[in-house]
C-alpha cells in the first residue's frame, strides 16, 4: 500500500493486481476464521 502513497505504482493501473494479490494470501479464509472467533466469545 505504501508504494501507493509515495507514487511507485499507479492507482489506475496497478490497484486490481494489488487487490488480487490477496487471493493468493487466502484473505476469505482468514477472515472468515477471525470472525468465527469472535462470535464464539
Amino acid at each position: 500500500m505504501a508504494q501507493f502513497i509515495i507514487g511507485s505504482l499507479d492507482i489506475e493501473k496497478d490497484w486490481d493486481a494489488y487487490v488480487k494479490g490477496f487471493d493468493g494470501l487466502n484473505l476469505a479464509r482468514y477472515i472468515e476464521i477471525y470472525q468465527n472467533a469472535i462470535t464464539k466469545e
